[in-house]
């Protein structure tokens, strides 16, 4: 008679679960290696999101975008203004003396909607791009010159003013 623990047992799916489990993490250690990033695209700044506490060159090998216009009195984005532009604010929208000043403090200026900016220059400051404007009201009073954020025009329907 032979010992019970030597007879061969029948398998069933459930006792097989550890077979399951390896194989899972196998398959996605394959899938990983096979959709990851190699090393030399990390290398070259192809991918990954910049730093939000450093300012960000353009890089001088390559021309700036440029803006785009839609056309006769259809609406802008605030991210593709260009310089020399003059366009017309549909909200109140806060300008600040400095590139990169805090729009929320006391300090800054409200401009009136329907007022008139001309683009003077832009930076970008982290991922955010700023304008250098000078504002006319809608009665063609000088309001001054100032830094908007572009994030504050956005949202807005700007409208060419030329």
């Amino acid at each position: 008679m032979t010992s019970p623990w030597l007879q061969p047992k029948k398998s069933t799916a459930a006792d097989l679960w550890p077979v399951w489990v390896i194989l899972g993490c196998l398959v996605i250690v394959v899938v990983y290696l096979l959709t990851r990033p190699s090393s030399s695209d990390i290398t070259k700044g192809d991918i990954g999101v910049p730093d939000e506490t450093t300012e960000t060159k353009p890089d001088p090998n390559k021309p700036p975008p440029k803006p785009r216009d839609p056309g006769p009195g259809r609406p802008l984005d605030g991210i593709s203004l260009a310089v020399g532009w003059s366009i017309r604010i549909s909200a109140e929208t806060p300008m600040v003396d400095e590139v990169g000043g805090d729009v929320k403090s006391p300090e800054a200026k409200k401009v009136p909607a329907g007022s008139i900016i001309k683009i003077l220059s832009s930076q970008w400051v982290g991922r955010t791009r700023w304008y250098n404007v000078e504002v006319t009201d809608n009665k063609g009073e000088d309001l001054g010159k100032g830094w908007m954020r572009s994030m504050n025009l956005d949202g807005q329907t700007l409208k060419k003013a030329d």
